[in-house]
């Protein structure tokens, strides 16, 4: 994937960020399991309401992106910068 000139360099696509963590965290959970410790309830809690969490913000961000009528994938160049707050 070349990366455009005016973009903002990004070299991993975040998806990409994303499966590598997870593998590397299916990794950790081979040699280390935490479930022999109890709180597998409270880790899967947790983890979902990350995941809402993230997700919530991914699609607020991306509808603000639309909004303003820029690029939302990254590998693209932005049209437009403004202070939301």
């Amino acid at each position: 994937m070349a990366v455009e000139p005016d973009s903002a360099g990004v070299r991993f696509p975040p998806p990409f960020v994303y499966l590598g963590a997870l593998l590397l965290g299916l990794a950790v959970e081979r040699f280390v399991t935490l479930r022999s410790f109890g709180i597998w309830r409270l880790l899967a809690a947790t983890g979902a309401l990350l995941f809402a969490a993230g997700a919530a913000i991914m699609l607020v961000a991306a509808g603000l992106f639309r909004q303003l009528g820029t690029n939302v994938p990254p590998s693209q160049p932005t049209t437009e910068i403004r202070r939301w707050l």
